[in-house]
Parts: C-alpha cells; sequence; structure tokens
C-alpha cells in the first residue's frame, strides 16, 4: 500500500534493485469485492491511499440484480466450452431457468467454473437440473425461487429473462423472432411488455 501511494502521489517508481526513481505516465484501475470504506474504519486499508484511488468510483451490481446478463454469460460460457472440449450440450429450460435464478454469490468466476464443470461431467447432450451440483440446489439462498407462487409467474420471468437477453444482444425484434422460432409481432408485443424505452423493430 505504501509503494502504490508513493506512485500516486508522485507519479515515480523505483525497478527492483534500482534506487533511482523513474517517473512514468500511467493511469490506475483498481478493482475490488471488499468494502473499502468498512476497512478504512476498521484500520485494514490505508485512508489515504482509499481516498487516492477513489476518483472515479463505479459500481457494478452483483449477478443476481442482472439476470438479463446471466443468461447471456451462460450461453457463452457454454459455447466457449463446447468448441474447448469437443462437446455439443444445451440446458433444459428448468435447468436454465434455475440458474438464471440462482444469487451467484461467487458472480462470474463461479458461473464459468459451473459451466465448464457441467460441460465436462455431463454425460448427455442436454445438461438438465439432475447434473447441477447437489450443494447448489441445497443452498437457502436458492430458496426464494422455490417459493414462487405459481408455475406462470416462474414462466413470465424466464421469458422475461430470455426476451431481455435477447433483445440486448441482437438488437432488433426481427432478430430476436428469428432466434427464438416466434413471429416477428410476438417478439415485438414481448419486448414491448418488458424493455423500457424505444423498441427497435
Amino acid at each position: 500500500q505504501v509503494k502504490l501511494l508513493r506512485f500516486l502521489q508522485d507519479g515515480t517508481i523505483e525497478r527492483l534493485g534500482g534506487r533511482t526513481p523513474v517517473q512514468i505516465d500511467a493511469r490506475i484501475l483498481a478493482a475490488t469485492n471488499v468494502a473499502l470504506q468498512a476497512a478504512v474504519e476498521e484500520g485494514k486499508f490505508r485512508e489515504d491511499l482509499y481516498y487516492r484511488l477513489n476518483v472515479v468510483p463505479l459500481f457494478i451490481p452483483p449477478l443476481r440484480e442482472r439476470k438479463a446478463d446471466v443468461i447471456t454469460l451462460l450461453n457463452y460460457y457454454l459455447s466457449r466450452n463446447m468448441e474447448k472440449y469437443r462437446q455439443r450440450r444445451k440446458f433444459s429450460p428448468a435447468a436454465f431457468n434455475l440458474l438464471t435464478n440462482y444469487s451467484w454469490p461467487g458472480n462470474i468466476r463461479e458461473l464459468e467454473n459451473l459451466v465448464e464443470r457441467l460441460v465436462i461431467s455431463t454425460n448427455q447432450m442436454v445438461i438438465d437440473v439432475e447434473a447441477i451440483p447437489k450443494e447448489l440446489l441445497n443452498k437457502e439462498r436458492n430458496s426464494k425461487m422455490h417459493t414462487k407462487s405459481s408455475l406462470k409467474e416462474q414462466l413470465l420471468e424466464f421469458e422475461s429473462n430470455l426476451i431481455l437477453s435477447k433483445y440486448k444482444e441482437l438488437g432488433s425484434s426481427y432478430k430476436v423472432a428469428e432466434a427464438l422460432g416466434i413471429s416477428q409481432s410476438q417478439a415485438y408485443s414481448k419486448i414491448r411488455k418488458y424493455v423500457k424505452g424505444d423498441v427497435d423493430k
């Protein structure tokens, strides 16, 4: 922390084994999953360094608050691992819905590792709920999904996430209709239902 603070203050570093400060022009982009303000208050992080780094703070919500991104990431890592391991896999609707509603406490890294594990360990083309690790299924953080009032509510949430993801990826109702195998009028109607703002036909 001391060396980083010194660089942020005067823009100089010392090479390993060197004794002469070297002026460099660089920008620092820092990321953390720790609440630094709390760490400062607990004496675990230098207050002066915190304020040096906290110039343009950006907050990225966790995956549990970005359901549409979960769908995109599941598809991306599934495709990447199918190519890597030369396998053909796809998620069943039930497995897709479960993973979309999972809270992902480990965020993208947990999602990436799980998808790779499922591609390797599943012997069938369709990855169903039974293939998902029991420890994930049994955790209390999934209880919200299992206590929803009706099947209709679950299906509506799944449809909303899927439509939002496809529209974000493809950008028009024509392309969404083609990708999902529905009519353009159906796609346009569903996009208008779930997307805030203007919809591109």
